[in-house]
């Protein structure tokens, strides 16, 4: 039994083993149409197959096991012998052993997936370029591949895997790999249904992995001042790497901004306390907006920095197809910074940022209550204040983008559309990626949706509702000629005279009005031109009076009635019109051709451009010169202020000048007489003490008294019988009156008598061995005779503040 089944299946590697060189050489002979070639001269390994598969199928009947086994080993025989002749040999001929693959694939001897296998096979084990080439030749075959392929299951899993795994090796950063991907991705968007799940990202997942490496830094803490900084200081301050490299981890993960977890899992909170933008116990939220307002305005810094704009512009034009993950050490940033197309792609990721927080507002929550995708709805809401500041920041960013290089503009306006057409795409997961495609119509719903719309034709409102072409002529014939009643009516007569006729109704049909003549119009121009004289003159000519705008209408109204009652022989003479109400001009020229004379027939009068330019010049010139001269008599009179307040300021200089030299003349003066009554009470003195000197009488012999020193107190050789206590505090005598008896005072001599001033110099240095609340004392002077105690005593006063 089993010998039947292993007889049908060994012929089957040796066709392979002998019809696959030959197809090989026809499709090296084919390259154009290797596929359908090689499909012909295959067909008798096809039969050999087919042979096979006949027998098996009738030692099924007889033993179904066996031959069920059998049937599972040729299939994988030709799989394997199919598949490993496809991967033999060099890259010079992996494109005909492929299409020998395709042709066998789909004349049914190998299974739908060996292509697609056969081509990730070369691709695992080759490098980019190759498999870029690679890539092309399955671009070329994309109708063979993609024939019948369903998305999850059979070859589609294959392709799709393929895809996803060349492009886990392509770099982000490098162009030509960068232009390998889009290919790819076009690739898959055309073969693979758009709603594939695969495809989309229906979680809202971030890409978390994007990580920013930082490198650390030893920067001293920030100054304590509250002094709110500039731009220029943020840019300068160690921190502000951190912080400005802080912003990615934000960018590539958003939900960070809800997070309420530990406030040292904030990226970039330690520079931003460190920099004293926020608090140390502040949320996620808030930190990132005082990062955000201390970025944005040093990127403005450096956009209105730029010294050549439309340079870096076009430099930034020639590398639009340069995608770089940008290097983020800390001696690259200022020369980043510098770089408009930097500055764009950071600011491009603030408005990705800020969309999303948009889409977290309490408008945006309300909305997606209706959404069947409940997986993509944000855990968490934004509030109102947060809201403001982001839609003002979105603001700020949009104005910054504008002044991105000459081409700002354009770039915003080419990514706000992006924007908005991502907001699109996720309606569209929120309501789980249904398809976009659209089922035909039936023949019914169809004949249905024609019969409506004829419907709704027909019941449409004629374009033109008047069918005699006017409303009156129709009104005319639904109701009939109705002849007016008799009436009168006014005319004017060929010389424009006015005249009242009383009709019947029909003299209009009889007796058609006569239009009035270009002789009677310019008559009654004339009249209107007198009218509007007289009333300027009684109102002004300024004067916005509605008689004289009647009047001036009537003639507008004249002057277009008589161009229209021009003969058409006549417009030739049109010409010999000054302006175009020139119609007395206009009659002179017909008058004289009907007499045969000679008339001058100037054009129109058009505006000379070359007197008017000369005239604007002019006063443009005459508009200078009057603005020279304001501006020549302000700063004279500018000059004449500034003048006069210095003449002012001298004045009063002067003014203060003799002030003080007045007070000073009166305090010399006072000096002098403070010194001149000084040295008179010094005099006074010292002729009392000369007096006191003498004996009192001519039998005591004269006593000679040292002269005290300065400051020393003389006691009285004879006290009296009544003690009382001096200045000093020692005791002296009283006579009968109670008054001091005898006491000395220390005056100088005559050749000791100094000025004021030398006193007070004098007197800084000792204290006087006197009372301080004394304010003078009495200085004893001799009788006529006896020298009793009838003494008359005489002040003498003394400077205690001294």
């Amino acid at each position: 039994m089993t010998d039947a089944p292993s007889a049908a299946v060994e012929p089957v590697p040796q066709a392979l083993d002998t019809h696959l060189p030959q197809l090989l050489a026809v499709a090296h002979a084919h390259p154009e149409d290797s596929i359908a070639c090689v499909a012909r001269e295959a067909q008798p390994l096809c039969d050999v197959v087919q042979s096979a598969r006949d027998a098996l199928r009738a030692a099924k009947e007889r033993d179904s096991g066996a031959a069920s086994l059998y049937e599972e080993v040729l299939a994988q025989t030709m799989h394997a012998k199919v598949l490993s002749f496809a991967l033999q040999g060099s890259m010079q001929d992996f494109a005909a052993r492929l299409d020998v693959a395709f042709a066998l694939q789909r004349l049914g001897i190998t299974d739908a997936s060996l292509p697609a296998a056969a081509l990730e096979e070369w691709m695992e084990r080759s490098t980019i370029p190759v498999c870029t080439e690679l890539f092309a030749y399955m671009q070329s075959r994309a109708e063979p591949l993609t024939e019948g392929m369903v998305a999850n299951a059979g070859k589609g899993l294959v392709v799709l895997r393929l895809c996803n795994e060349l492009l886990r090796r392509l770099s982000k950063s490098y162009s030509p790999h960068t232009v390998l991907a889009g290919r790819i991705l076009t690739f898959l968007s055309t073969h693979f249904p758009i709603n594939e799940r695969s495809g989309v990202n229906l979680k809202g997942e971030f890409h978390v992995e994007n990580e920013t490496p930082i490198e650390a830094i030893d920067a001293p803490d920030a100054a304590s001042d509250d002094v709110p900084h500039s731009a220029e200081i943020h840019a300068a301050d160690p921190h502000f790497y951190t912080l400005f490299w802080s912003l990615q981890s934000f960018f590539s993960n958003p939900a960070r901004l809800f997070d309420e977890g530990e406030h040292a899992a904030v990226p970039g909170a330690e520079a931003a306390v460190a920099m004293r933008l926020c608090e140390a116990t502040d949320k996620p939220m808030r930190i990132f907006q005082a990062v955000a307002d201390c970025i944005l305005p040093v990127l403005q810094k450096y956009n209105r920095a730029d010294p050549h704009p439309a340079k870096r512009a076009r430099i930034d034009t020639d590398a639009a197809n340069f995608f770089p993950k940008y290097l983020s050490g800390k001696a690259m940033l200022n020369y980043e910074l510098s770089d408009a197309q930097f500055r764009r792609h950071i600011l491009t990721q603030f408005l990705i940022l800020f969309q999303f927080l948009l889409g977290c507002s309490h408008t945006s929550r309300e909305r997606t209550a209706s959404w069947i995708n409940k997986l993509l709805i944000p855990p968490f809401t934004l509030t109102e204040a947060d809201e403001k500041w982001t839609r003002r920041a979105w603001r700020h960013v949009q104005t910054q983008l504008r002044d991105t290089g000459s081409d700002g503009r354009e770039y915003l306006s080419l990514l706000l559309p992006v924007l908005r057409r991502e907001s699109t795409w996720i309606q569209w997961k929120a309501a789980s990626a249904p398809t976009l495609e659209k089922a035909p119509s039936d023949r019914l719903n169809a004949q249905a949706a024609a019969e409506k719309e004829h419907a709704a034709f027909q019941a449409r409102k004629a374009q033109y509702p008047y069918a005699l072409g006017t409303p009156a002529l129709d009104r005319l014939w639904e109701d009939g000629f109705q002849p007016t009643a008799p009436s009168e009516v006014q005319v004017h007569d060929e010389e424009g005279n006015v005249k009242t006729l009383t009709t019947d109704g029909l003299e209009d049909l009889e007796m058609p009005p006569v239009p009035p003549s270009l002789v009677s119009l310019s008559r009654s121009m004339h009249m209107e031109e007198q009218r509007a004289k007289q009333r300027r003159a009684a109102v002004g000519d300024d004067a916005q009076d509605e008689t004289l705008m009647r009047i001036q209408n009537t003639q507008q109204s004249l002057v277009w009635r008589a161009l229209r009652s021009i003969d058409a022989s006549q417009l030739r003479l049109l010409a010999c019109m000054e302006g175009i109400d020139d119609i007395p001009g206009l009659l002179k020229a017909i008058q004289a051709e009907k007499q045969g004379d000679a008339y001058e027939a100037p054009m129109l009068r058009e505006a000379d451009e070359e007197q008017d330019k000369t005239q604007r010049d002019a006063e443009a010139k005459e508009q200078e010169r009057l603005e020279e001269e304001k501006r020549a008599q302000e700063e004279h009179e500018a000059k004449a202020r500034a003048e006069k307040r210095a003449e002012e300021k001298r004045a009063e200089e002067k003014r203060a000048e003799e002030k003080r030299a007045e007070e000073k003349r009166a305090e010399e003066q006072a000096n002098a007489e403070r010194a001149e009554k000084e040295q008179q009470q010094a005099e006074t003195e010292m002729q009392v003490d000369t007096a006191a000197e003498q004996p009192a009488s001519q039998d005591e012999a004269p006593v000679e008294h040292a002269e005290p020193m300065h400051g020393e107190a003389v006691m009285d050789p004879a006290p009296s019988q009544t003690a009382s206590p001096g200045i000093n505090g020692e005791h002296e005598t009283d006579d009968e009156a109670g008054y001091p008896s005898h006491m000395q005072v220390n005056v100088p001599d005559s050749s000791s008598v100094h000025t004021a001033d030398e006193f007070d110099q004098r007197s800084a240095g000792a204290t006087p061995d006197v009372d301080a609340d004394a304010t003078f004392m009495t200085a004893p002077r001799a009788g006529p005779s006896s020298g009793e105690s009838s003494r008359e005593s005489t002040p003498v006063p003394l400077r205690s503040d001294d």
